[in-house]
């Protein structure tokens, strides 16, 4: 009887060591179970030690007790997960239909907010499409309210760094860059928006094609204003030898590539040289017509003025043509053996032209006809002034004149039959009347 009740209870441990290695061949436990080896992976509060509480945190079961497997569907609402250096990471590779490992979707609020970051607000190193992308937003598309380096900082994409597909207010909106002295905020709806910077608002360090580029704009393609007199609205520099500076193109032949000032009906447009240098010229080039339109609206009289270095006109054209030189008129002229000498023009208390000729007598007289093109370019009346001087041995005057001709004869009718040269001497016409007009050079 005694052997049969120990036959018996042998054979209950045996079941029972069979039925815990069963068991054991296929247990409830997942890759996170409280009090295994330490993997910081389990560790969801960073305390040091894995308790049910991180497989809760993990899992999402909450007011359970055990071990449990995580699983794909459940959330984590309401929750504050902190901790150092144990990031979470999503990691695998993600189809459609989102193609993205995290999908946020907010009806209320904001999508994702980083209240603050020390360094980079949003670190993408490197993506295959688009480092940022936000394909509807009501209001911003990505805002930056306080990085402490960079607000979104991508590394390299091979297609676009940040991509927002639409925004009700600014696709992307920075508060502050660094410490600014102080922000604006603009009313519009913008599609960058940077409303203070310590730095550069837009800094671009490298780009293979343009830096900045505006295919379409309904006002200006890019405009920029400057706070500071000792710096500039805008700033463009090539450091290629031979690249150019500025390139402006209007929308058409008779449109302005270029136009300085517009602060007041009295602000000028100014061209500098480098301030800075005192042997920086300008230098226009063209390969054809450089022209010049005087008072293009029409309404004022005005002129093309050079100046010297004590700001005193030199040389002025006025609208109507007239060109006055503070200095004598000269033209430089290349000899064969001497270089270029200057030869000075002759001036008179009116506008005279002149014109000069050659004639012949015969039997004492000689009729002589003005040329019919300086004819009309002459008064005629008062009369021209003609000067005589024979080649032989003849004296001759002028016996008549008329508007188109003047009669030149031998004196005492003599029958000669000599060569003469003359000048003839007209006021221009219309300019009857002037003579030594009391001039001011035109001011600004």
């Amino acid at each position: 009887m005694n052997a049969r009740r120990l036959f018996s209870l042998i054979l209950v441990l045996i079941l029972l060591v069979t039925l815990a290695g069963a068991a054991g061949s296929a247990p409830l436990a997942g890759p996170c179970v409280p009090g295994a080896a330490y993997d910081p992976a389990c560790d969801a509060n960073q305390d040091g030690t894995i308790t049910v509480n991180d497989i809760q945190l993990t899992a999402g079961h909450w007011n359970q007790t055990g071990t449990f497997v995580s699983d794909s569907n459940h959330t984590h609402l309401g929750q504050t997960w902190t901790g150092a250096n144990n990031p979470i990471k999503i990691q695998g590779a993600f189809g459609a239909p989102d193609h993205a490992p995290l999908v946020l979707s907010n009806s209320t609020g904001t999508g994702l907010r980083i209240t603050s970051a020390t360094n980079n607000g949003v670190q993408v190193d490197s993506a295959g499409d688009a480092g940022v992308q936000v394909s509807s937003a009501g209001i911003n598309g990505v805002a930056v309210l306080l990085a402490g380096s960079s607000g979104v900082y991508v590394e390299s994409v091979a297609s676009t760094g940040v991509y927002v597909d639409s925004a009700g207010d600014d696709g992307i909106y920075v508060r502050a860059a660094g410490s600014p002295t102080t922000q604006f905020s603009s009313g519009n709806n913008n599609g960058f928006e940077v409303a203070g910077a310590q730095g550069d608002g837009l800094y671009v360090g490298r780009a293979d094609h343009q830096g900045v580029y505006v295919s379409s704009a309904g006002w200006d393609g890019v405009q920029a204003q400057s706070a500071s007199a000792g710096h500039f609205g805008g700033r463009f520099l090539n450091q290629v030898n031979g690249g150019g500076g500025v390139r402006a193109e209007g929308g058409s032949n008779e449109a302005p590539d270029l136009v300085l000032g517009g602060f007041g009906a009295e602000d000028d447009g100014r061209i500098y040289s480098e301030p800075s240098l005192s042997g920086s010229d300008i230098l226009f080039y063209s390969n054809d017509v450089v022209q010049i339109d005087l008072d293009e609206d029409n309404n004022s009289t005005s002129a093309f003025n050079i100046r010297n270095g004590a700001n005193t006109v030199v040389w002025t054209v006025s609208e109507t043509g007239l060109a006055v030189a503070a200095g004598a008129s000269a033209t430089a002229v290349t000899t064969d053996e001497h270089d270029q000498r200057l030869l000075y023009a002759v001036h008179s208390p009116q506008p005279w032209f002149e014109d000069f000729g050659s004639g012949q007598l015969v039997d004492g007289e000689a009729v002589v006809l003005l040329e019919p093109i300086y004819a009309a370019t002459i008064e005629t009346t008062p009369s021209y002034h003609v000067f005589l001087t024979p080649l032989g041995d003849c004296a001759l005057y002028v016996a008549d004149k008329t508007p188109a001709a003047f009669t030149v004869r031998a004196v005492d009718d003599k029958p000669c039959a000599v060569a003469f040269d003359y000048r003839i001497v007209a006021l221009r016409k219309g300019s009857a009347g002037q003579r030594l007009e009391a001039f001011a050079a035109p001011a600004d």
